[in-house]
């Protein structure tokens, strides 16, 4: 039943303008409903590792915001990156 709601909520756009003059461009609307799902996975795993870090409650607070307007930003990635290099090297110690 969860995947049924989850597939309700994400809706594309069906047709498109771009679509009209350039067709072999689009993707197909299962193609994008497929690349939907994969983000919303994704922002859900990294806000899930950004909710278990230890960090200041102002940073989490900047990066989960990140996270909700451009989840593939360089800025979230870098973070996310260097936050999980300073584990690693704190459980090495």
């Amino acid at each position: 039943m969860a995947s049924n709601k989850c597939e309700k909520s994400i809706k594309v756009q069906k047709y498109t303008v771009m679509e009209q003059y350039e067709p072999e461009l689009i993707l197909s609307v299962n193609e994008r409903v497929r690349l939907k799902k994969e983000r919303i996975a994704t922002i859900k795993r990294r806000r899930g590792i950004l909710d278990t870090l230890n960090i200041p409650d102002r940073r989490k607070q900047r990066l989960l915001k990140e996270l909700l307007d451009n989840p593939f930003s360089d800025k979230l990635n870098k973070a996310v990156a260097d936050i999980e290099f300073a584990e690693e090297q704190a459980i090495d110690n």
